[in-house]
């Protein structure tokens, strides 16, 4: 292993230049000169680099180049400022393992940047603070090895470069002095954020001099990975300070007990919560809280530690909740109480619903309204009754005569409010109810009479057949079949009731053989009797083959008449009856009929 020793402590002074070929070296070992990295020159250490000032020297080292640290092995890729030397310059450091900073490091305009791809250290054997000019975190390591991790507090004066590493500040303090609002940037694709992460008292500081959003991106790498930003709007360009860290872990674990919660909370996250402080400065300012829902579930409040005087979590009221991919939100705005710095994402307790209803018809159904918070509406009915639709919204529609009442409750991502009650009133329904007489030869005339009660003031028939009535007693002739007769009656309130019967109507043809037209009201007429026929013709004739009548209508009836009006004479007739039945039967026959007049007659038949 080769090492590059500096030993003059005033005469020696090397000058690197920037050459074709970058100036190499295994260990740099700075023992007091004065050695300047000229602008543009390139600088390659494989073996750690130490400025170091044994011998009383100057022990000034000027980087304005650019310097790349490297371990070979055997020697760890660190850069060690020692023993009252100074490190300085405008120029780029780039080392994969350790900065150790136990004498002065002159930032400048210079760019510190940390690639290695094992957890690198900011670091002081003797507890002095670095401040960066630009900090820059790069690496492939994963896990624990995407850490560049502070054993002490640091500074950086002009910007943050996280890119997709994790700075763990352990219990310490990173703190950015400038405030530009893009001092503090990192990755943002989805789950390779790079972002802060601290413990106990540790914490990411930035001031500030503008009301616009400064950036927090903080975040926790142990046990569970989370990114979990916090952005912070002052209300004034006035300077302030303000520290965010996100405590990975169970505020119950801190003592911040999540069953300790004032009578408007329902919830608070038991996976995490942020710890917000405002060390200086008096303005207030809007807390803007970042979440994954498909992680963490959904929150909608913001709740703060309360001590010493209440010891729960209280409401931070009136929020912004923003349900977004792949980070949802929630923003207090212009909040000014950062004398407990513990702050959590929680789900209020929903109010009772108010919940309005209408009598309905004890034999119906009735609607009920409920106003809450969003969400889901739970409802329960008195058993034997039903929701026939709407469950689980704001409106319902209930069936059933069973008294009692109706309740509601809203929930809300989990949480249940009180409920709300409201007693159910039925109002009585008349029974429907009708009696039927048949009658006719074939029993195919009906008349329905109707026996519904009480206080019915309207009816409604529909017979089966596509004929409908609407009086209280109606008639009805049928064919032969079967047939739904249905009643639906009303009352005065509107209360409906039904009821139906099913008839079977016989089908038949009968034919009398004798009739008397003499006008006694008896036996007048010869009449075909028919039930469920479809189709009629009928001729009939004298005894000298003339026909005297003649019929298609399936309600057959001759008045012992002749096409011209003239009584027929007493005798026999003859008939030809065609007749199909609705089931396609055929009924048609021949035979004799005889009329009596009892006068003689001189007519068709003489």
């Amino acid at each position: 292993m080769r090492k590059f020793t500096l030993v003059s402590p005033l005469l020696a002074c090397f000058i690197f230049a920037l050459y074709t070929t970058p100036t190499k070296a295994q260990i740099v070992f700075s023992n007091g000169a004065l050695v300047h990295v000229t602008t543009g020159a390139i600088m390659q250490v494989n073996g750690g680099f130490q400025d170091d000032n044994i011998i009383a020297g100057p022990g000034t080292w000027t980087n304005d180049g650019d310097m790349t640290v490297t371990s070979n092995g055997a020697a760890p890729g660190n850069i060690h400022i020692t023993n009252t030397a100074i490190l300085q310059g405008n120029g780029k450091y780039h080392l994969d393992q350790d900065w150790i900073n136990d004498a002065v490091f002159t930032a400048d305009n210079s760019t510190v940047d940390m690639y290695g791809n094992l957890k690198e250290l900011i670091t002081s054997t003797v507890d002095t603070i670095t401040t960066f000019d630009t900090l820059m975190l790069r690496g492939t390591g994963t896990a624990m090895n995407r850490r560049k991790q502070q054993t002490l507090d640091a500074n950086v004066s002009s910007a943050l470069i996280l890119n997709d590493r994790v700075l763990f500040t352990a219990g310490h303090t990173m703190y950015i002095t400038t405030p530009t609002l893009s001092a503090v940037t990192n990755t943002a694709v989805y789950k390779q954020e790079g972002f802060v992460s601290s413990i106990g008292t540790g914490s990411l500081s930035r001031v500030t001099n503008n009301n616009s959003a400064y950036f927090f991106p903080v975040g926790g790498d142990s046990v569970v990975l989370r990114y979990r930003k916090a952005i912070l709007t002052p209300a004034s360009a006035n300077p302030n300070t303000y520290t965010v860290r996100l405590a990975n872990n169970d505020a119950s674990n801190d003592g911040d007990s999540i069953g300790l919660l004032d009578t408007s909370l329902c919830t608070v996250n038991p996976n995490f919560y942020h710890k917000i402080n405002h060390p200086a400065g008096v303005d207030n300012a809007d807390i803007d809280i970042y979440y994954d829902a498909s992680a963490d579930g959904i929150w909608t409040k913001m709740a703060q530690w309360n001590t010493p005087t209440l010891n729960l979590w209280t409401n931070m009221g009136i929020v912004t909740y923003t349900n977004a991919a792949p980070y949802s939100d929630v923003l207090k705005a212009n909040w000014a109480d950062f004398s407990n710095d513990p702050f959590i994402l929680g789900n209020h307790k929903p109010t009772a619903p108010s919940l309005t209803g209408n009598p309905y018809c004890d034999n119906g159904s009735g609607s009920f309204t409920a106003i809450g918070d969003s969400g889901t509406y739970v409802w329960t009915v008195p058993a034997g009754d039903s929701i026939v639709s709407g469950n689980g919204t704001s409106n319902i529609v209930v069936a059933g005569n069973v008294p009692g009442s109706i309740t509601v409750s809203t929930k809300l991502v989990g949480c249940g409010s009180s409920t709300a009650s409201i007693p159910i009133v039925l109002i009585p329904g008349p029974a429907a109810g009708f009696d039927t007489l048949s009658t006719g030869f074939y029993n195919n005339t009906y008349a329905f009479t109707d026996t519904s009660k009480p206080a019915v003031v309207a009816w409604y028939w529909t017979f089966g057949d596509g004929d409908s009535a609407n009086i209280a007693d109606p008639g009805h002739i049928y064919p032969g079949g079967t047939y739904i007769v249905t009643e639906t009656v009303t009352n005065a309130a509107g209360c409906k009731s039904t009821k139906t019967e099913t008839l079977n109507v016989p089908y038949g043809i009968f034919i009398p053989n004798v009739f008397t037209p003499n006008g006694d009201g008896v036996n007048d007429a010869f009449v075909i009797s028919a039930s469920g026929i479809k189709t009629f013709n009928i001729e009939i004739f004298n005894r000298w083959g003339e026909r005297v009548f003649q019929s298609t209508s399936n309600q057959i009836s001759w008045d012992g008449r002749t096409p011209a009006g003239i009584m027929a004479s007493d005798g026999a007739y003859f008939y030809i009856l065609k007749a199909t039945s609705v089931t396609g039967k055929d009924w048609s026959q021949n035979g004799y009929l005889q009329l009596i007049s009892g006068s003689g007659g001189s007519g068709a038949n003489n």
